[in-house]
């Protein structure tokens, strides 16, 4: 049976009402008993989708007793050129939203490779119109509303070597999809030992290498390290809850921002990249072109940043605070970093390396930081792992000696 079949049968159970959702659109529930969790747009985000496709219906306008659907089919999305890309229509649909990040989507750095490619698994270059038309609007209105689908199917082809760390794709009816639920949220583990909380910053850590060196070709950028977007496995492992909010960028056309970045003689010549660079970059992806992306700041020491500022550094409520504030992306609320209450003998280098990783004190510096973080971590991880041995032996050689 299809999903909708499966909502008909009764199979799919939600744990709270539609109208009561503190995860802002995510509804977990269960499907013949397995963990899921249902997804679904904003009602701002579909009233502005529906407004526009509604409005652009006929080539003369027509919004008055409007079919969504037949709109969508036969609208301005079945119209569009296939080579168009989506950023400048994705602006046009949701800029009036009252948070402007809402309007950054997976297509937010989009250029005609990785289009051409989502294209050519939905098989739309093979078509004929006005099959391909409809093919094509479907696709748009996909990559614009609900764009899960679209980015999990290019993830398993293009880069399969980060499908571990996002929620398993069930399937999806209209524009509700059930992704598999697994796992605790982050957050549950603020309270949680040393090692715990030292093996999820190295899970961290992990993961935005991962991002950028998923393909050859392929990275992915996420903007949102808030810990609501995570959970952490059974077995220890992070899982991104929202695959939806990564930004799929072809390296090809960041090659000339990373090699500006050092000289022949590997001295760092870029200025520091701290809130200004910050703004700057996020203005770039809301407001302008997609081929500004490129002109942007390299989006894996990006990623550090915000990680370091969002779920790793304890000094996140002190002067950190007052840099970024302007940026909206912070949390008065927000619980503080994993690396809280750092041992003695390494509390001052590895706090200052955290506060360097957020404001770094000259180019360069962030990526050498989160270097020597990584390796300080490993050794502390070792570290419990071999005190785990000894008390491991020690109890096999006391259960071995008689009486």
């Amino acid at each position: 049976m299809s999903l909708c079949d499966e909502f008909i049968a009764g199979n799919v159970t939600l744990f709270q009402s539609l109208d009561d959702s503190p995860l802002g659109g995510q509804y977990p529930g269960s499907w013949n008993g397995r963990g899921v969790v249902l997804r679904a747009p904003s009602e701002d985000q579909v009233d502005s989708f529906t407004s526009f496709v509604c409005a652009n219906w006929t080539r003369e306008g027509r919004s008055e007793n409007c079919d969504v659907s037949e709109a969508i089919m036969e609208g301005i999305l079945s119209r569009l050129d296939a080579d168009l890309s989506p950023h400048e229509l994705k602006q046009l649909i949701f800029s009036q939203e009252g948070n402007p990040l809402s309007i950054i989507r997976p297509t937010s750095c989009s250029y005609g490779s990785f289009f051409n490619k989502v294209k050519s698994q939905y098989h739309i270059h093979y078509l004929r119109s006005p099959h391909k038309s409809r093919k094509m609007a479907s696709l748009l209105s996909t990559l614009l509303l609900d764009p899960l689908p679209a980015i999990m199917r290019f993830i398993e082809d293009e880069a399969p070597s980060l499908l571990p760390y996002l929620p398993k794709y069930l399937g999806a009816c209209g524009h509700v999809i059930v992704v598999e639920e697994e796992g605790l949220p982050l957050i549950n583990f603020i309270p949680d030992t040393w090692e715990t909380r030292v093996d999820l910053s190295l899970e961290i850590l992990s993961f935005i290498d991962t991002l950028w060196n998923a393909s050859s070709k392929w990275a992915f950028l996420l903007l949102d390290f808030s810990y609501k977007n995570f959970v952490v496995l059974p077995d220890g492992h992070l899982q991104l809850t929202t695959p939806e909010k990564l930004l799929v960028i072809d390296k090809e056309y960041f090659q000339d921002v990373l090699k500006t970045e050092v000289n022949p003689d590997h001295f760092f010549v870029r200025p520091p990249c701290n809130k200004i660079c910050l703004i700057t970059f996020l203005n770039q992806l809301i407001l302008t072109n997609h081929t500004e992306c490129s002109l942007s700041t390299n989006p894996q020491q990006f990623m550090y940043m915000m990680a370091s500022h969002m779920l790793l550094s304890d000094l996140y409520t002190t002067r950190s605070v007052r840099l970024f504030s302007e940026t909206e992306l912070i949390d008065e609320d927000h619980p503080g970093g994993l690396l809280y209450n750092i041992p003695d003998n390494m509390d001052g280098k590895l706090s200052q390396l955290l506060y360097e990783c957020m404001i770094e004190t000259q180019g360069g510096s962030r990526e050498n930081a989160i270097k020597t973080i990584k390796r300080l971590l490993h050794i502390i991880k070792k570290g419990f792992d071999f005190k785990r041995k000894i008390a491991e032996n020690k109890k096999r050689i006391s259960v071995a000696q008689p009486g």
